[in-house]
């Protein structure tokens, strides 16, 4: 009887999340009887709560012995081996819990986690059905349903699998910030913002929650309230918090310990798990040519490829083999897909594979001297691949412009100003300084040909045309009032901005206004396809850069278009691209070191028209001698830094700072 009631108050204790006081109560209970099956099941469910998966694994491995037949065991040492991303031996678990239970919605469930994991969707999406009909009200299984049917392409019944969620359990902010995070994917960035507010209110400790929303506010230039947020997520990330996912912190801090910081927690939350890291992969493939593989979710008409294509077709075939792996979630067929698909020595399309799956796949090819990740943390990418190491050599690259704070990236490509020596101690990859830029990019742009008139852009032909066309989450409050500031004090000038969003023009009409800027000098142009996009940067008179975080393919496609640029330089690799990029055509004078400065130039630019016109015909010279532009030169500076690493690999030499030389 004293056992019988100890357990029921102690499953109380538990159930009312009173984990300490149900954990003495069960340990009494084992004074009283040590081979109590269910006192020791449940210490091992509460040693799962606690984050303990070792000893939570030794007290259900106890009751299984003592009850084989328990289904519940199975279930929840299954929970573990998820969450150990031991996901072979958690199906099977869920398995011989459903064996011996068939009707259990919870085993169904996470069974379904499991599949989705293993890229095994259709399998995923039929169990997860399964728990839904045998429990039509089962609110978590509806959330895991649409992110499986999301997963599939799938978006309408994905959103209407969230809505069902979210009828079943208003409060369940999983299912809120999913549906939040689709509408951010599908562009429908209000909604999106409304969901996180949403969420935010009902739990603010959810992980990445406030990144996530913060991120959304810069996309809609919705400023209120913006700068005590970033201070508080500045101050929950100085301190280990799980609030930003590591993107979405470049436009939001200058601050290279900040963004060192983010990626390291996030790297930690994601990737160290008993799976990952396990593989020690070393170089032994001694032929002779160095094999290379990049990995992308964005090979297609997108920002990074326009700058990659060049260099998979400049590469030397006599040195190297290059292979795309390629990841979107809807295959490509526009242009540039099939110029990198031409570009490559073999192109895979791999994102119906699971992540062990690849690693073998590219095992069974026979293997990579060197994987360049060409994403980092950015969407769609897979950074998994990489923590299970698929290569002897890994390199953070181009994608993603700060460290991803894992040591299972050994290289980060740079070049000295984008990541300025004093700043190494920020980068957990050791860096590689290439000789001229970092940032390759495509000597086959399209012919501009002749200037179209401003007509053609809604714009006045007497008007002074400052224009930034990077994504409206780069554009932050401090640089737009430095650019009121400047329209201020150029008469007849307007700043030409890209905005896709409507709620983001009403946004920065505002905030015009109650700098005492008339709103009609704001000219918002749409996404143009892209050889268009250069003709209208043609069209405009200077380009005033973002800040903390720079433009990168934009800022080439301006200085591309003979549009000079005016940079604001940081500290982070995010807030230094333009000023590399300025230095490789010749025109340091234009990187600014204070806003102050900044405002300076583009003023007296503005007013200099023989000044200005001077920076276009050094632009004008460059387009086609410059080494930015010189995609044979930029090829033969990244195999140099390739070399040396394989070198250092095959010679069994860990990863170490890289100086290329210059050969040009």
């Amino acid at each position: 009887m004293l056992i019988n009631k100890k357990l029921t108050n102690a499953i109380q204790l538990h159930q009312s999340g009173q984990l300490q006081l149900a954990k003495n109560q069960y340990q009494e209970i084992l004074m009283l009887n040590p081979l109590h099956g269910e006192a020791i099941h449940f210490l091992g469910v509460i040693a799962y709560q606690e984050g303990d998966l070792l000893e939570a694994l030794v007290f259900l491995d106890r009751a299984l012995e003592l009850n084989p037949g328990n289904w519940a065991i199975h279930g929840n040492r299954g929970l573990v081996y998820q969450k150990q991303a031991q996901l072979a031996l958690a199906l099977s678990e869920f398995e011989r819990a459903l064996f011996l239970k068939p009707d259990y919605p919870e085993a169904l469930n996470n069974r379904a986690l499991v599949l989705q994991s293993l890229n095994l969707l259709v399998d995923a999406l039929a169990s997860v059905s399964q728990a839904i009909e045998l429990r039509p009200l089962y609110a978590e299984a509806w959330n895991n349903y649409a992110n499986i049917l999301k997963d599939l392409g799938r978006i309408d019944e994905a959103f209407k699998g969230y809505d069902q969620a979210i009828n079943i359990a208003p409060n369940s902010v999983d299912a809120i910030y999913n549906r939040g995070k689709l509408f951010q994917e599908t562009g429908r960035y209000s909604l999106a913002l409304d969901d996180f507010k949403r969420a935010l209110i009902l739990d603010p400790s959810t992980p990445y929650l406030l990144g996530s929303y913060l991120h959304i506010k810069m996309f809609l230039c919705d400023w209120d309230g913006l700068l005590e947020d970033q201070q508080k997520l500045i101050g929950k990330i100085s301190h280990g918090e799980r609030v930003a996912t590591p993107f979405s912190v470049l436009s939001l801090t200058d601050q290279a310990s900040i963004q060192m910081s983010a990626s390291l927690i996030w790297t930690k939350d994601q990737y160290f798990s008993e799976n990952y890291n396990s593989i020690v992969c070393k170089s032994t493939r001694k032929s002779k040519k160095i094999r290379i593989g990049y990995f992308s979710a964005d090979f297609r008409a997108h920002a990074l490829t326009l700058l990659m294509a060049g260099v998979f077709e400049h590469h030397d075939r006599e040195k190297f083999e290059v292979f795309a792996f390629s990841f979107g979630k809807i295959p490509s067929k526009d242009h540039m897909r099939k110029r990198i698909e031409q570009g490559v020595d073999a192109f895979f399309e791999v994102e119906n594979l699971s992540n062990s799956q690849l690693v073998q796949y590219i095992s069974q090819l026979g293997g990579l001297d060197i994987a360049v990740d060409l994403g980092g943390y950015t969407a769609g990418s897979r950074a998994e691949i990489f923590a299970m190491r698929i290569a002897p050599v890994q390199v953070n690259y181009l994608g993603f412009p700060a460290t991803m704070g894992a040591s299972f990236m050994d290289y980060i490509i740079a070049d000295p100003i984008a990541i300025s020596p004093d700043k190494e101690r920020f980068y957990t990859e050791k860096i590689v300084y290439l000789p001229h830029t970092f940032q390759a990019n495509d000597d086959q742009r399209p012919d501009l040909g002749e200037k179209l008139p401003h007509s053609e852009f809604g714009l006045a032909s007497n008007s002074f045309v400052f224009c930034c066309m990077n994504n409206s989450y780069k554009i932050t409050p401090i640089i737009f009032t430095a650019w009121m500031y400047i329209l201020k004090h150029v008469q007849d000038s307007v700043l030409w901005l890209y905005i896709d969003s409507e709620a983001a023009k009403i946004n920065l009409v505002r905030e015009c206004s109650e700098r005492g800027v008339d709103s009609s000098r704001l000219i918002f142009s749409p996404r143009l396809p892209y050889k268009e996009h250069l003709r209208r940067l043609q069209r405009a008179d200077l380009f005033l850069d973002t800040y903390p975080f720079n433009g990168g393919t934009t800022t080439s496609d301006a200085l591309w278009s003979g549009l000079p640029v005016i940079t604001r330089m940081g500290e982070t690799f995010a807030s230094r691209m333009g000023a590399s990029l300025l230095a490789t055509v010749g025109l340091s004078e234009l990187v600014a070191a204070t806003l102050g400065e900044y405002k300076s130039i583009a003023i007296d630019l503005a007013k200099n028209a023989a000044k200005l016109n001077d920076y276009r015909d050094v632009l004008k010279k460059e387009r086609f001698k410059s080494t930015l532009f010189n995609t044979t030169l930029f090829t033969c500076d990244l195999e140099r830094a390739y070399e040396i690493m394989h070198d250092r690999a095959i010679q069994g030499m860990s990863a170490s700072q890289l100086i290329v030389p210059n050969l040009k």
